[in-house]
Protein backbone atom coordinates (compact mmCIF):
# COMPACT_ATOMS: atom_id res chain seq x y z
CA UNK A 1 0.00 0.00 0.00
CA UNK A 2 2.04 2.98 1.25
CA UNK A 3 -0.26 5.43 -0.48
CA UNK A 4 0.19 9.14 -0.11
CA UNK A 5 -2.49 10.80 1.96
CA UNK A 6 -2.90 14.41 3.04
CA UNK A 7 -4.17 14.43 6.59
CA UNK A 8 -4.25 16.86 9.50
CA UNK A 9 -1.32 19.03 8.41
CA UNK A 10 -3.24 20.23 5.36
CA UNK A 11 -6.27 21.32 7.31
CA UNK A 12 -4.42 22.88 10.18
CA UNK A 13 -3.00 25.30 7.63
CA UNK A 14 -6.13 25.70 5.51
CA UNK A 15 -8.56 26.27 8.34
CA UNK A 16 -6.30 28.62 10.21
CA UNK A 17 -6.45 30.97 7.26
CA UNK A 18 -10.27 30.97 7.40
CA UNK A 19 -10.81 31.11 11.14
CA UNK A 20 -12.99 34.22 11.04
CA UNK A 21 -14.14 37.08 8.86
CA UNK A 22 -13.01 40.44 10.21
CA UNK A 23 -12.80 44.04 9.14
CA UNK A 24 -9.46 45.82 8.79
CA UNK A 25 -8.37 47.56 11.95
CA UNK A 26 -10.00 45.21 14.45
CA UNK A 27 -7.86 43.06 16.81
CA UNK A 28 -8.41 39.84 14.85
CA UNK A 29 -7.28 41.39 11.56
CA UNK A 30 -4.24 42.84 13.27
CA UNK A 31 -3.19 39.57 14.86
CA UNK A 32 -3.61 37.77 11.52
CA UNK A 33 -1.11 40.19 10.05
CA UNK A 34 1.36 39.24 12.77
CA UNK A 35 1.37 35.65 11.50
CA UNK A 36 1.13 36.39 7.78
CA UNK A 37 3.96 34.76 5.85
CA UNK A 38 5.39 32.88 8.84
CA UNK A 39 6.32 29.26 8.14
CA UNK A 40 8.89 28.32 10.78
CA UNK A 41 7.01 26.68 13.69
CA UNK A 42 9.28 28.06 16.39
CA UNK A 43 8.93 31.56 15.00
CA UNK A 44 5.13 31.19 15.07
CA UNK A 45 5.30 30.09 18.70
CA UNK A 46 7.55 33.02 19.59
CA UNK A 47 5.15 35.49 17.99
CA UNK A 48 2.16 33.93 19.76
CA UNK A 49 3.93 34.09 23.11
CA UNK A 50 4.84 37.76 22.60
CA UNK A 51 1.24 38.92 22.11
CA UNK A 52 -1.19 40.05 24.80
CA UNK A 53 -4.68 39.43 23.44
CA UNK A 54 -8.21 38.48 24.32
CA UNK A 55 -11.31 37.14 22.62
CA UNK A 56 -11.19 35.93 19.02
CA UNK A 57 -7.71 37.39 18.53
CA UNK A 58 -6.36 35.36 21.44
CA UNK A 59 -8.04 32.20 20.16
CA UNK A 60 -6.52 32.74 16.72
CA UNK A 61 -3.00 33.24 18.08
CA UNK A 62 -3.26 30.18 20.32
CA UNK A 63 -4.57 28.06 17.47
CA UNK A 64 -1.54 29.06 15.43
CA UNK A 65 0.69 28.16 18.37
CA UNK A 66 -0.98 24.77 18.80
CA UNK A 67 -0.59 23.97 15.10
CA UNK A 68 3.09 24.93 15.28
CA UNK A 69 3.61 22.66 18.30
CA UNK A 70 2.11 19.78 16.32
CA UNK A 71 4.55 20.53 13.52
CA UNK A 72 7.35 20.25 16.09
CA UNK A 73 6.00 16.85 17.20
CA UNK A 74 4.91 18.14 20.61
CA UNK A 75 1.35 16.82 20.77
CA UNK A 76 0.98 17.06 24.56
CA UNK A 77 1.88 20.75 24.53
CA UNK A 78 -0.35 21.33 21.51
CA UNK A 79 -3.29 19.63 23.20
CA UNK A 80 -2.92 21.88 26.23
CA UNK A 81 -3.01 24.95 24.00
CA UNK A 82 -6.09 23.77 22.10
CA UNK A 83 -7.77 22.82 25.38
CA UNK A 84 -7.19 26.30 26.76
CA UNK A 85 -9.17 27.66 23.80
CA UNK A 86 -12.04 25.26 24.52
CA UNK A 87 -12.01 26.05 28.24
CA UNK A 88 -12.23 29.76 27.50
CA UNK A 89 -14.70 29.38 24.63
CA UNK A 90 -16.53 25.99 24.68
CA UNK A 91 -18.18 26.72 21.32
CA UNK A 92 -14.93 27.49 19.52
CA UNK A 93 -14.72 25.25 16.46
CA UNK A 94 -10.96 25.53 16.08
CA UNK A 95 -10.20 24.56 19.65
CA UNK A 96 -12.14 21.33 19.19
CA UNK A 97 -10.59 20.78 15.76
CA UNK A 98 -7.09 21.10 17.19
CA UNK A 99 -7.90 18.73 20.02
CA UNK A 100 -9.28 16.16 17.59
CA UNK A 101 -6.32 16.31 15.24
CA UNK A 102 -3.91 15.99 18.16
CA UNK A 103 -5.75 12.89 19.34
CA UNK A 104 -5.46 11.48 15.83
CA UNK A 105 -1.70 12.05 15.81
CA UNK A 106 -1.21 10.20 19.11
CA UNK A 107 -3.47 7.30 18.20
CA UNK A 108 -6.51 8.11 20.35
CA UNK A 109 -8.84 7.44 17.47
CA UNK A 110 -12.11 6.92 19.33
CA UNK A 111 -11.59 10.17 21.25
CA UNK A 112 -10.67 11.86 17.97
CA UNK A 113 -14.03 10.87 16.49
CA UNK A 114 -15.92 12.21 19.51
CA UNK A 115 -14.12 15.54 19.57
CA UNK A 116 -14.26 16.15 15.82
CA UNK A 117 -17.97 15.30 15.90
CA UNK A 118 -18.34 18.04 18.52
CA UNK A 119 -16.49 20.43 16.22
CA UNK A 120 -18.82 19.59 13.32
CA UNK A 121 -21.89 20.17 15.47
CA UNK A 122 -20.60 23.55 16.68
CA UNK A 123 -20.47 25.19 13.24
CA UNK A 124 -22.91 25.49 10.37
CA UNK A 125 -20.20 26.59 7.91
CA UNK A 126 -20.00 23.88 5.24
CA UNK A 127 -16.30 24.34 4.52
CA UNK A 128 -15.37 24.02 8.19
CA UNK A 129 -17.53 20.94 8.65
CA UNK A 130 -15.86 19.45 5.58
CA UNK A 131 -12.41 20.02 7.06
CA UNK A 132 -13.34 18.29 10.29
CA UNK A 133 -14.95 15.38 8.41
CA UNK A 134 -11.84 15.04 6.25
CA UNK A 135 -9.74 14.53 9.38
CA UNK A 136 -12.38 12.44 11.17
CA UNK A 137 -12.34 9.98 8.26
CA UNK A 138 -8.82 8.95 9.23
CA UNK A 139 -9.91 8.18 12.78
CA UNK A 140 -12.91 6.21 11.49
CA UNK A 141 -10.53 4.17 9.36
CA UNK A 142 -8.21 3.47 12.26
CA UNK A 143 -11.02 1.93 14.32
CA UNK A 144 -12.35 -0.06 11.38
CA UNK A 145 -15.30 2.14 10.40
CA UNK A 146 -14.57 2.16 6.68
CA UNK A 147 -18.15 2.96 5.67
CA UNK A 148 -18.20 6.01 7.96
CA UNK A 149 -14.79 7.07 6.68
CA UNK A 150 -16.09 6.89 3.12
CA UNK A 151 -19.19 8.88 4.05
CA UNK A 152 -17.08 11.63 5.65
CA UNK A 153 -14.87 11.89 2.58
CA UNK A 154 -17.82 11.89 0.19
CA UNK A 155 -19.45 14.73 2.13
CA UNK A 156 -16.21 16.70 2.28
CA UNK A 157 -15.67 16.22 -1.46
CA UNK A 158 -19.24 17.36 -2.18
CA UNK A 159 -18.41 20.78 -0.70
CA UNK A 160 -15.44 21.29 -3.03
CA UNK A 161 -14.95 18.94 -5.97
CA UNK A 162 -11.71 20.69 -6.96
CA UNK A 163 -9.92 20.15 -3.65
CA UNK A 164 -6.93 17.88 -4.28
CA UNK A 165 -6.80 16.53 -0.72
CA UNK A 166 -10.47 15.54 -0.82
CA UNK A 167 -10.07 13.86 -4.20
CA UNK A 168 -6.85 12.14 -3.15
CA UNK A 169 -8.15 10.61 0.06
CA UNK A 170 -11.53 9.71 -1.40
CA UNK A 171 -9.77 7.85 -4.19
CA UNK A 172 -7.63 5.97 -1.70
CA UNK A 173 -10.71 5.11 0.35
CA UNK A 174 -12.44 3.60 -2.66
CA UNK A 175 -9.30 1.63 -3.39
CA UNK A 176 -9.14 0.38 0.18
CA UNK A 177 -12.77 -0.71 -0.09
CA UNK A 178 -12.09 -2.70 -3.27
CA UNK A 179 -13.65 -0.32 -5.75
CA UNK A 180 -10.59 0.12 -8.00
CA UNK A 181 -12.47 1.57 -10.95
CA UNK A 182 -13.82 4.50 -8.92
CA UNK A 183 -10.43 4.95 -7.26
CA UNK A 184 -8.73 5.08 -10.65
CA UNK A 185 -11.30 7.53 -12.00
CA UNK A 186 -10.65 9.91 -9.13
CA UNK A 187 -6.85 9.75 -9.28
CA UNK A 188 -7.00 10.43 -13.02
CA UNK A 189 -9.07 13.50 -12.18
CA UNK A 190 -6.45 14.45 -9.61
CA UNK A 191 -3.74 14.30 -12.26
CA UNK A 192 -5.82 16.51 -14.54
CA UNK A 193 -6.45 19.12 -11.84
CA UNK A 194 -2.97 19.29 -10.29
CA UNK A 195 -0.31 17.08 -11.89
CA UNK A 196 2.37 18.69 -9.70
CA UNK A 197 0.69 17.53 -6.48
CA UNK A 198 2.87 14.76 -5.05
CA UNK A 199 -0.09 12.46 -4.54
CA UNK A 200 -1.26 12.73 -8.15
CA UNK A 201 1.06 10.41 -10.07
CA UNK A 202 2.04 8.63 -6.84
CA UNK A 203 -1.48 7.36 -6.32
CA UNK A 204 -2.23 6.93 -10.01
CA UNK A 205 0.72 4.56 -10.18
CA UNK A 206 -0.37 2.85 -6.99
CA UNK A 207 -3.92 2.21 -8.23
CA UNK A 208 -2.65 0.87 -11.55
CA UNK A 209 -0.27 -1.37 -9.62
CA UNK A 210 -3.14 -2.68 -7.48
CA UNK A 211 -4.90 -3.59 -10.72
CA UNK A 212 -1.71 -5.37 -11.89
CA UNK A 213 -1.30 -2.90 -14.76
CA UNK A 214 2.39 -2.66 -13.96
CA UNK A 215 3.71 -1.08 -17.17
CA UNK A 216 1.16 1.74 -16.93
CA UNK A 217 2.04 2.12 -13.26
CA UNK A 218 5.74 2.36 -14.13
CA UNK A 219 5.00 5.19 -16.57
CA UNK A 220 2.94 7.04 -13.97
CA UNK A 221 5.66 6.79 -11.34
CA UNK A 222 8.28 8.02 -13.80
CA UNK A 223 6.16 11.12 -14.44
CA UNK A 224 5.77 11.67 -10.71
CA UNK A 225 9.51 11.39 -10.13
CA UNK A 226 10.18 14.21 -12.59
CA UNK A 227 8.66 16.71 -10.15
CA UNK A 228 9.36 14.76 -6.94
CA UNK A 229 12.61 12.82 -7.45
CA UNK A 230 13.10 12.22 -3.72
CA UNK A 231 9.54 11.30 -2.77
CA UNK A 232 9.78 8.24 -0.50
CA UNK A 233 6.24 7.21 -1.46
CA UNK A 234 6.82 7.28 -5.20
CA UNK A 235 10.26 5.70 -4.95
CA UNK A 236 9.01 2.83 -2.82
CA UNK A 237 5.96 2.02 -4.93
CA UNK A 238 7.98 2.47 -8.11
CA UNK A 239 10.44 -0.06 -6.74
CA UNK A 240 7.67 -2.58 -6.13
CA UNK A 241 6.42 -2.17 -9.70
CA UNK A 242 9.94 -2.63 -11.06
CA UNK A 243 10.16 -5.85 -9.03
CA UNK A 244 6.89 -7.10 -10.56
CA UNK A 245 8.27 -6.25 -14.01
CA UNK A 246 11.38 -8.35 -13.33
CA UNK A 247 13.73 -5.40 -12.88
CA UNK A 248 14.91 -6.54 -9.46
CA UNK A 249 18.19 -4.66 -9.28
CA UNK A 250 16.54 -1.33 -10.11
CA UNK A 251 13.72 -2.19 -7.74
CA UNK A 252 16.07 -2.58 -4.78
CA UNK A 253 17.85 0.62 -5.68
CA UNK A 254 14.63 2.62 -5.75
CA UNK A 255 13.26 1.18 -2.50
CA UNK A 256 16.52 1.72 -0.65
CA UNK A 257 16.61 5.30 -1.88
CA UNK A 258 13.10 5.76 -0.49
CA UNK A 259 14.34 4.53 2.90
CA UNK A 260 17.12 7.12 2.88
CA UNK A 261 14.35 9.72 2.67
CA UNK A 262 12.03 8.00 5.17
CA UNK A 263 13.74 5.43 7.37
CA UNK A 264 10.53 4.46 9.18
CA UNK A 265 8.63 3.45 6.04
CA UNK A 266 7.23 0.07 7.05
CA UNK A 267 5.90 -0.67 3.57
CA UNK A 268 9.35 -0.26 2.02
CA UNK A 269 10.73 -2.98 4.32
CA UNK A 270 7.80 -5.17 3.33
CA UNK A 271 8.73 -4.71 -0.33
CA UNK A 272 12.38 -5.52 0.32
CA UNK A 273 11.25 -8.63 2.19
CA UNK A 274 9.16 -9.78 -0.79
CA UNK A 275 12.11 -9.33 -3.12
CA UNK A 276 14.39 -11.25 -0.76
CA UNK A 277 11.88 -14.11 -0.51
CA UNK A 278 11.68 -14.28 -4.29
CA UNK A 279 15.47 -14.63 -4.35
CA UNK A 280 15.47 -17.23 -1.54
CA UNK A 281 17.41 -14.82 0.69
CA UNK A 282 15.51 -15.80 3.82
CA UNK A 283 17.80 -14.19 6.39
CA UNK A 284 17.59 -10.86 4.58
CA UNK A 285 13.84 -11.29 4.18
CA UNK A 286 13.31 -11.91 7.88
CA UNK A 287 15.41 -8.89 8.83
CA UNK A 288 13.22 -6.68 6.66
CA UNK A 289 10.05 -8.33 7.96
CA UNK A 290 11.16 -7.53 11.49
CA UNK A 291 11.83 -3.91 10.54
CA UNK A 292 8.42 -3.63 8.88
CA UNK A 293 6.77 -4.87 12.06
CA UNK A 294 8.95 -2.64 14.23
CA UNK A 295 7.77 0.42 12.30
CA UNK A 296 4.11 -0.45 12.68
CA UNK A 297 3.14 -2.28 9.50
CA UNK A 298 0.40 -4.29 11.20
CA UNK A 299 -1.19 -1.25 12.80
CA UNK A 300 -1.07 0.72 9.57
CA UNK A 301 -1.83 -1.87 6.91
CA UNK A 302 -2.95 -5.16 8.43
CA UNK A 303 -1.57 -8.66 9.12
CA UNK A 304 0.22 -9.40 5.82
CA UNK A 305 3.77 -9.07 7.13
CA UNK A 306 2.97 -10.89 10.38
CA UNK A 307 1.79 -13.82 8.27
CA UNK A 308 5.03 -13.71 6.28
CA UNK A 309 6.97 -13.84 9.54
CA UNK A 310 4.97 -16.83 10.77
CA UNK A 311 5.52 -18.66 7.49
CA UNK A 312 9.18 -17.92 6.84
CA UNK A 313 10.89 -16.73 10.01
CA UNK A 314 9.51 -18.19 13.24
CA UNK A 315 10.99 -21.43 14.50
CA UNK A 316 8.79 -24.27 15.76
Amino acid sequence: MNILKSLSFFFLLLLASNSAIAQDGDPLSEVKQEFQGLEDPQQIINVANSLSLEGDAQNYAEYQKGAALLDLEKPQDAFQVFSSIVERDPKNFFGHLGQGITMMKVGQYSNCITVLTNAIEITDVDSLQAGAKFNRSTCHNRVGNKDLALQDLQEAYATDTMDVAYINNLAMQYGDMEDPDEALRLVRRLVEIDPEFEGAFANLGFQLSEMERYKEAEDAFKKGLKDHPDSPYILNNYGYVLFKLGKTRDAKKSIKKSLRQMETNAYAYRNLALIALAEDEFEDACENIQLALQYGFTELYGPEVKKLQEKHCLND
